[in-house]
């Protein structure tokens, strides 16, 4: 970011991002709880993944971002892995109503 773009943006000299896909419920209700532990949210912002990979897909045609959008917001290819359960070392698939 631009020397004094924090500032503009209303953050101080360092801030923390949480980048976090849309639909991910755990992450949106994490980072809400976590702010409310805060006594100021001017060093935190939360930004959705997509919107993210958005504005900067229109702004280069570099490879690294189809990337990043195949690796983090391809759900589809992430659905087809093995899911651990909590307790449980082995594998299982996932099963869907």
């Amino acid at each position: 970011m631009p020397s004094g773009g924090n500032e503009r943006l209303g953050f101080g000299k360092e801030f923390c991002v949480f980048l976090f896909p849309e639909q991910n419920v755990h992450c949106s209700e994490a980072i809400k709880s976590y702010t409310g532990c805060l006594k100021t949210d001017r060093t935190i912002a939360s930004w959705i993944l997509e919107s993210m990979a958005s504005a900067i897909k229109c702004h280069t045609e570099n490879e690294w971002i189809d990337l990043l959008i195949d690796r983090y917001l391809n759900f589809e290819k992430i659905s087809s892995y093995p899911q651990r359960t909590n307790g449980d070392s082995r594998f299982h698939t996932p099963t869907h109503a």
